[in-house]
């Protein structure tokens, strides 16, 4: 469930970046990589 929330979380992140035509392309690459990052960590200390 808390998987589903944070996933729910970032597509409404997305969302909103997209609506903002600005950002480039390399931050988004690198907020990416963090954020799986971040999520395999979060998943590892749950199970």
């Amino acid at each position: 469930m808390i998987q589903f929330f944070l996933l729910k979380h970032v597509f409404h992140v997305l969302k909103n970046w997209f609506n903002i035509p600005y950002i480039s392309f390399n931050f988004f690459k690198l907020s990416v990589c963090l954020l799986l990052h971040y999520l395999q960590i979060s998943i590892h200390s749950l199970f």
